[in-house]
């Protein structure tokens, strides 16, 4: 599977350039009876026991403090890029030193990194986070739904989409809508910085597509045949925080 997103990864930078480089439902509360707090500066700091990376959420959430919503890697990297990275022309897109990105990894899963350095490089951190959301056992938007995810970006109308996207987000787990939000919230705010850095919303989708929506047996056939909707769909939610409910709001 690596071997395919690996590929498509490729192809996502190829049609970067074609492009020119720029230009849930309900309120639901965790297993705590609180909405979820994700992505804060505390969530921030507070580094568990174990190795993360390549774990399921359900996992990496178990070596958490309590009550914690999502995983310290994703909670800590996004609140470092959203305080430094926003204006970094390319961000996502330029790659990070891939050495570096190793060690921080490495640090991580050895528990010898309490914290994301404050000068840490914007495109190492971006490395770091694309790499843990692309080792995740099962993406954010999780095998299962799949298709239904791919075959509504096909309805013709706007609404419609939207609803159907919506409908889907409420059928996720908790687990999975507080990471979705912690991440979509931040591409939505690289996107509303498009004028400096050139990630459009169409950018972001392009770079992230691969790794939040493919299905669990996939081949390159397909993976080229969906590519669009799958870019369609990250895009919408990028667009459209809104749709993830709670957790698609600063704060939730």
């Amino acid at each position: 599977m690596a071997g395919f997103v690996g590929k498509l990864e490729n192809m996502a930078k190829d049609l970067w350039h074609k492009i020119g480089g720029g230009g849930a439902g309900k309120q639901r509360k965790n297993q705590s009876g609180h909405l979820p707090q994700s992505c804060t500066p505390g969530a921030a700091t507070k580094k568990p026991l174990g190795s993360i990376f390549g774990r399921s959420l359900t996992e990496a959430l178990a070596l958490e403090p309590p009550g914690t919503d999502v995983p310290w890697i994703l909670s800590s990297s996004t609140f470092h890029l959203e305080q430094h990275g926003l204006d970094s022309e390319g961000l996502f897109r330029v790659p990070g030193n891939s050495q570096v990105v190793e060690s921080l990894k490495s640090q991580v899963d050895k528990d010898e990194l309490k914290e994301i350095p404050r000068d840490a490089d914007v495109n190492d951190v971006a490395g770091l986070l694309k790499m843990y959301v692309r080792e995740l056992p099962e993406p954010l938007l999780p095998f299962h739904l799949y298709r239904d995810f791919v075959d509504s970006a096909s309805l013709e109308n706007e609404e419609e989409r939207k609803a159907r996207v919506k409908v889907l987000l409420g059928s996720l787990k908790d687990e999975n809508l507080a990471s979705l939000g912690c991440l979509i919230r931040l591409l939505h705010a690289v996107s509303e910085h498009s004028g400096t850095n050139r990630m459009t919303s169409a950018n972001v989708a392009v770079v992230f597509a691969p790794n939040l929506l493919h299905p669990k047996d996939e081949t390159m056939d397909q993976l080229m045949r969906d590519q669009a909707a799958c870019e369609a769909v990250i895009r919408m939610l990028v667009e459209d925080p809104a749709l993830l409910g709670e957790w698609g709001q600063q704060g939730g």
